[in-house]
């Protein structure tokens, strides 16, 4: 739909507040009408100049708008990089599912940057076997996974992003005397990746955040150990926004609110946090494998240490394990890699090659912060629904 030409004459107009970003205008808003919920509808975005409208026209292009849409005052929204062009529509108080039923949304511009935002807004994630991955993780590689040449003393870590990997990595790295590798994530990179493996001549630990579904086959036929570290999903849901808000790798996340709803649908990096965790217990018997719980390291780390090295076979007296502790506290992890100068794209992480965004917080309960009455609600509902036969759910400090 065009806008007719002319001065803007909907300044004044009003409709219930509520908003949705706009992936590529960080920090702005478009404004829908209350009640419209995981519908689209078209829209025309055209370029003006002091609320005047000019007749300049490009090919439209559609974007389909995933999940609930949200409204905000006012109407015209100016675009970050577009001082006095503004986005504007057509009568917002009647724009509705009975008007637009079933549409996308569509954007017919004027201004190639704008186009050009968008574009590298949809550009960082592209979805592979139903799951949200970064273009930090290609396709290709992604496809090439199961040509992978395990090796029986292979180490996987294991976990849904923002559970504490980098946490449980840096215990690795003093628990082993002997010579080791630890590696990017297995998911992390092009399909050169799996070469580069293949060249490490000491033993491998390999983080990865792949469902078990999606992990290499031979990590399987070989028996291969893991540890998966698991987190309470509220902590992990608010502690995985934030990596949303400050990651260039990851699209633009304005509210907290429109996060929420993705998280809870599985539409964020890796897929749903119930998804994940189930894969991995579904198939705990099938290669050996230790859970690990956030909460209860923070509670007793050395008790965490010890299970780990004699999951490992690793002997190691209780001293080594008070030095181990102190060396992998919050606060000493977040100064050592501040002061990191090494290559950045040798992290444990596959979202980011920026080590500064790997530690924020590392506390317990910061979900509390954060989550509303309602959303608490729908949350333990889901829960409820999701981990009702759940082992694993048993051991999860989930309330705190």
């Amino acid at each position: 739909m065009d806008l007719p030409l002319g001065p803007c004459i909907y300044q004044s107009c009003r409709v219930p507040r509520a908003e949705y970003p706009i992936p590529g205008f960080p920090g702005q808003n478009i404004q829908f009408q209350v009640g419209f919920i995981s519908r689209t509808l078209y829209l025309s975005v055209l370029q003006s100049s002091h609320c005047g409208i000019s007749n300049s026209r490009v090919p439209s292009a559609e974007y389909p708008i995933p999940g609930r849409l949200y409204i905000k005052n006012p109407v015209s929204i100016c675009p970050t990089g577009f001082p006095g062009r503004n986005i504007q529509f057509q009568d917002p108080v009647s724009i509705g599912p009975t008007v637009f039923p079933g549409q996308k949304i569509q954007f017919q511009g004027s201004h190639r940057q704008l186009q050009q935002q968008m574009a590298s807004q949809t550009d960082l994630i592209h979805i592979f076997n139903g799951i949200p991955f970064t273009s930090r993780s290609s396709a290709d590689l992604l496809k090439a996974l199961n040509s992978f040449q395990a090796r029986e003393d292979d180490l996987l870590l294991v976990s849904y992003p923002k559970s504490g990997t980098h946490w449980l990595a840096e215990i690795m790295k003093h628990l082993y005397t002997s010579k080791v590798s630890l590696t990017s994530p297995i998911e992390f990179g092009d399909v050169s990746k799996l070469e580069e493996l293949s060249h490490i001549p000491s033993r491998r630990i390999i983080p990865t955040h792949l469902s078990y579904d999606m992990l290499p086959t031979e990590f399987k036929v070989k028996k291969c150990k893991a540890i998966y570290i698991v987190r309470n999903p509220k902590d992990t849901a608010v502690s995985l926004f934030h990596y949303y808000r400050e990651n260039p790798n990851l699209p633009t996340i304005e509210t907290w609110q429109s996060y929420f709803d993705m998280f809870l649908r599985g539409e964020v990096v890796c897929g749903s946090w119930f998804d994940h965790i189930l894969s991995w217990e579904e198939h705990r018997n099938e290669i050996p494998t230790l859970f690990l719980y956030y909460e209860a390291m923070k509670k007793d780390l050395p008790k965490a240490v010890r299970k780990i090295s004699t999951f490992l076979g690793i002997n190691i007296s209780d001293n080594e394990i008070s030095v181990i502790c102190k060396k992998t506290s919050f606060n000493e992890m977040k100064m050592n890699v501040e002061k990191d100068n090494g290559d950045p794209n040798h992290t444990v992480c596959a979202l980011t090659s920026n080590k500064k965004l790997i530690f924020r917080k590392g506390t317990v309960g910061d979900w509390k912060n954060y989550f509303s009455n309602r959303q608490n609600r729908l949350f333990d509902e889901l829960y409820q629904t999701k981990m009702d036969s759940s082992h694993l759910a048993k051991h999860i400090t989930y309330d705190n």
